[in-house]
């Protein structure tokens, strides 16, 4: 089954009100990815959340207490999916994670995006760049 049809599995169960979500603690999720997810990007950046009781081919979901970022999808084989508007539309991960580092910094996190990757930068300071030397060798920028 792909990432896909499992998140559209919670998009639906969650619209139909068949998964439950309840306040739990990190050490009672599935594995040490959803572990490391939610001590790393959500409660370090002052989320609370809550875990559904749902469980689809080892993949969870839970809900997020935040107006933009609702809900996160983590799948074991190390994937994972931001989802907004009641789970019906996935956010990339460099948008989720600018949006994260706007919350930390309170500074404007700014995502470029174009066929050969992202670039992530807050103020002069280029924080993501997931462009290959490559990539950045045709735009005529010089290795740092």
């Amino acid at each position: 089954m792909k990432v896909n049809d499992i998140a559209d599995k919670f998009d639906h169960l969650i619209e139909d009100g068949k998964i439950e979500f309840k306040p739990s603690k990190i050490k009672n999720l599935p594995n040490e990815w959803a572990r490391l997810i939610v001590a790393e990007m959500i409660e370090s950046h002052g989320l609370g959340w809550k875990l559904g009781n749902v469980t689809i081919r080892g993949s969870i979901c839970i809900k997020l207490d935040d107006e933009y970022l609702q809900y996160i999808d983590i799948f074991p084989n190390e994937i994972l999916m931001w989802c907004t508007d009641n789970h019906h539309k996935g956010v990339h991960p460099d948008e989720a994670l600018a949006y994260l580092l706007n919350k930390d910094f309170g500074e404007r996190a700014v995502v470029k995006r174009d066929k050969n990757g992202s670039i992530i930068t807050i103020g002069d300071f280029v924080i993501a760049d997931s462009r290959t030397d490559k990539d950045r060798e045709k735009m005529g920028e010089k290795e740092t």
